[in-house]
Protein backbone atom coordinates (compact mmCIF):
# COMPACT_ATOMS: atom_id res chain seq x y z
CA UNK A 1 0.00 0.00 0.00
CA UNK A 2 1.49 3.30 -1.02
CA UNK A 3 1.00 6.02 1.54
CA UNK A 4 -1.91 8.27 0.76
CA UNK A 5 -1.26 11.95 0.26
CA UNK A 6 -3.45 14.98 0.76
CA UNK A 7 -6.94 14.27 -0.46
CA UNK A 8 -6.47 10.50 -0.46
CA UNK A 9 -8.92 8.46 1.55
CA UNK A 10 -10.33 5.02 2.18
CA UNK A 11 -13.87 3.74 2.16
CA UNK A 12 -15.39 0.72 3.85
CA UNK A 13 -15.93 -2.21 1.54
CA UNK A 14 -19.34 -3.90 1.34
CA UNK A 15 -20.09 -7.35 2.73
CA UNK A 16 -19.33 -7.02 6.42
CA UNK A 17 -20.89 -5.75 9.64
CA UNK A 18 -19.12 -4.13 12.58
CA UNK A 19 -20.28 -4.83 16.13
CA UNK A 20 -18.19 -2.93 18.71
CA UNK A 21 -18.14 -3.80 22.39
CA UNK A 22 -19.98 -1.26 24.55
CA UNK A 23 -16.68 0.07 25.92
CA UNK A 24 -15.11 0.17 22.41
CA UNK A 25 -12.19 -1.96 23.62
CA UNK A 26 -12.73 -4.42 20.75
CA UNK A 27 -15.15 -5.06 17.93
CA UNK A 28 -16.43 -8.09 16.08
CA UNK A 29 -16.43 -7.98 12.29
CA UNK A 30 -18.84 -10.41 10.64
CA UNK A 31 -17.86 -11.05 7.00
CA UNK A 32 -20.44 -12.63 4.67
CA UNK A 33 -18.16 -14.04 1.93
CA UNK A 34 -16.30 -16.13 2.90
CA UNK A 35 -18.04 -16.46 6.25
CA UNK A 36 -15.54 -15.12 8.77
CA UNK A 37 -15.51 -13.47 12.17
CA UNK A 38 -12.65 -11.09 12.98
CA UNK A 39 -11.92 -9.35 16.26
CA UNK A 40 -10.44 -5.85 16.08
CA UNK A 41 -8.59 -4.39 19.05
CA UNK A 42 -9.04 -0.80 20.21
CA UNK A 43 -6.27 0.67 18.02
CA UNK A 44 -7.38 -1.17 14.89
CA UNK A 45 -10.96 -0.05 15.47
CA UNK A 46 -9.75 3.54 15.87
CA UNK A 47 -7.70 3.28 12.67
CA UNK A 48 -10.73 1.90 10.81
CA UNK A 49 -12.92 4.77 11.94
CA UNK A 50 -10.31 7.43 11.19
CA UNK A 51 -9.19 6.20 7.77
CA UNK A 52 -12.77 5.82 6.52
CA UNK A 53 -13.96 9.12 7.92
CA UNK A 54 -11.13 11.48 7.06
CA UNK A 55 -8.51 12.17 4.41
CA UNK A 56 -5.31 10.16 4.86
CA UNK A 57 -3.29 13.10 6.21
CA UNK A 58 -6.01 14.06 8.70
CA UNK A 59 -6.46 10.44 9.81
CA UNK A 60 -2.72 10.04 10.47
CA UNK A 61 -2.61 13.30 12.43
CA UNK A 62 -5.70 12.42 14.52
CA UNK A 63 -4.37 8.93 15.27
CA UNK A 64 -1.06 10.39 16.47
CA UNK A 65 -2.84 12.99 18.61
CA UNK A 66 -5.08 10.38 20.24
CA UNK A 67 -2.56 7.61 20.81
CA UNK A 68 0.84 9.22 21.33
CA UNK A 69 2.29 11.26 24.12
CA UNK A 70 4.26 13.03 21.40
CA UNK A 71 2.01 13.49 18.34
CA UNK A 72 5.05 14.56 16.30
CA UNK A 73 6.69 11.17 16.86
CA UNK A 74 6.92 8.92 13.83
CA UNK A 75 6.08 5.84 15.93
CA UNK A 76 2.31 6.53 16.02
CA UNK A 77 2.29 7.36 12.32
CA UNK A 78 4.09 4.11 11.50
CA UNK A 79 1.61 2.16 13.62
CA UNK A 80 -1.32 3.79 11.81
CA UNK A 81 0.15 2.87 8.42
CA UNK A 82 0.57 -0.74 9.59
CA UNK A 83 -3.01 -0.92 10.82
CA UNK A 84 -4.38 0.60 7.61
CA UNK A 85 -2.39 -1.92 5.55
CA UNK A 86 -3.81 -4.77 7.63
CA UNK A 87 -7.38 -3.47 7.25
CA UNK A 88 -6.84 -3.22 3.51
CA UNK A 89 -5.34 -6.74 3.40
CA UNK A 90 -8.40 -8.07 5.23
CA UNK A 91 -10.54 -6.28 2.60
CA UNK A 92 -12.38 -4.16 5.16
CA UNK A 93 -11.30 -0.93 3.47
CA UNK A 94 -10.36 0.11 -0.06
CA UNK A 95 -8.68 3.21 -1.43
CA UNK A 96 -10.97 5.74 -3.00
CA UNK A 97 -10.07 7.37 -6.27
CA UNK A 98 -9.52 11.09 -5.94
CA UNK A 99 -10.71 13.22 -8.84
CA UNK A 100 -8.00 15.47 -10.26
Amino acid sequence: MAEQGSGGAYTRTPGWTLSPYDDLSHAFVFVREPITVLVLDRLTLLALELCTGHSWDTAVERFAEITARDPESSQARTKFRQLARELERQRLIARTEVAA
